[in-house]
């Protein structure tokens, strides 16, 4: 049966080639937004990790200045309790 306007019915998968265009775009778009979500988050547990090192290194450095004082503390205590220099 032919139309009398020149309209033709689409042709099974005929309107099938631009959805999967669509559907491979919309995949290749999330891929690449996943990707970008994977680099953020590496760079954000990097940050950390550095912000977590230097915590440890102040509190290292802290504690040693700690022992220090104490030593120093006690060093003059027992010089003034003896009066020996030694």
């Amino acid at each position: 049966m032919t139309s009398t306007h020149g309209d033709s019915l689409p042709v099974a998968g005929q309107q099938t080639l631009p959805k999967s265009i669509t559907l491979l775009a919309s995949a290749a778009l999330l891929l690449a937004l996943g990707v970008a979500l994977t680099f953020w988050s590496f760079r954000q547990l990097e940050a950390a990790a550095q912000q977590r090192q230097h915590t440890h290194d102040v509190i290292v450095a802290a504690d040693d200045l700690l022992t220090k004082i104490i030593d120093a503390e006690t060093g003059q205590r027992g010089y003034l309790i003896t009066g020996d220099k030694a």
